[in-house]
């Protein structure tokens, strides 16, 4: 057991130890059979260390055998949910579980029981406004996000009271505290962005452009509170876009493409992020978690 003061000078450590033994076998011990463990509740830091610890050290080969880091995979799961929600009807059951998603809750600073209750109240059942209610079920726009948010932001600001007493979709009171005041803030403008994500049409290029800042306003880190790991698991979803635009065939003319024929590239860029960083099996020095009993 060597005591070390913190993660940087653990990672040092270890890969100082990795490198010698390595060497003083002289070709009997190859970095592929040699595996490092660290913490899974410290797992991005432990593996933002040992990156730049093996660098150092002679430039040890390495593979993240676990996979992505959990920064990275939240990230990525969040940006994944918000393009499903802007390609499908914006239901209530699918904003409230997309907001439930550990980083969206984080970042967004979402209350999903409370804020279930409040759409409840309101009766938000699906779609933007009335014009895509047209042929369905919801005709007349009553049970849309415009609907509800509007009902919402009445009771929030015509009434001094905790609750504005005239009845809801649902003849329910509609709740005009803090909560109503936060869902309209946020829930408003992301609905409002992502139905209109969903129309538009520009070629793979634009669409890379276009998502960069929709991820940005959505997913960026607070530069201020943000952990190193969380700048780079951000700036690796941002590097993985201009994959998309890979795929234009040279000499001919560039495709412009709706929402719908453009997500399954940008979803087929982000998935690419989770997979191992991996090197050929043993290449290089095996990388894992362990969860402590």
């Amino acid at each position: 057991v060597i005591p070390c003061p913190n993660p940087r000078r653990e990672a040092e450590t270890v890969a100082s130890l990795i490198w010698e033994l390595v060497a003083a076998r002289q070709g009997d011990l190859h970095f592929g059979e040699i595996g490092v463990l660290v913490p899974t509740s410290e797992q991005d830091v432990y593996l933002q260390q040992l990156d730049a610890a093996f660098r150092s050290a002679h430039g040890i080969p390495w593979t993240q055998a676990s996979g992505a880091a959990q920064s990275l995979r939240d990230l990525v799961e969040a940006a994944l949910l918000l393009l499903d929600l802007a390609g499908g009807a914006l239901t209530r059951a699918d904003l409230l579980r997309a907001a439930a998603h550990p980083f969206l809750h984080q970042r967004l600073g979402t209350t999903p029981e409370l804020w279930a209750l409040l759409c409840d109240q309101a009766g938000i059942v699906a779609r933007l406004d009335a014009q895509e209610t047209t042929g369905t079920y919801l005709e007349g726009g009553r049970w849309t996000w415009e609907e509800g948010l509007t009902r919402l932001a009445l009771g929030r600001f015509m009434q001094p009271e905790a609750r504005l007493e005239e009845p809801g979709a649902m003849g329910r009171p509609v709740g005009n505290g803090s909560e109503a005041t936060a869902l309209l803030a946020i829930l408003g403008p992301l609905v409002s962005d992502l139905r209109a994500l969903s129309q538009e049409r520009h070629p793979l290029p634009v669409w890379q452009d276009r998502l960069t800042h929709f991820f940005m306003a959505y997913l960026g880190p607070d530069p201020d509170a943000a952990t190193e790991a969380e700048s780079k698991a951000f700036a690796d979803l941002l590097r993985a876009l201009p994959q998309i635009g890979k795929l234009e065939v040279e000499g001919l003319a560039a495709p412009v493409l709706d929402f719908q024929a453009a997500r399954p590239l940008v979803q087929q860029a982000l998935k690419a992020l989770l997979k191992d960083r991996s090197l050929p099996p043993g290449r290089g020095v095996q990388v894992s978690c362990y969860t402590p009993l």
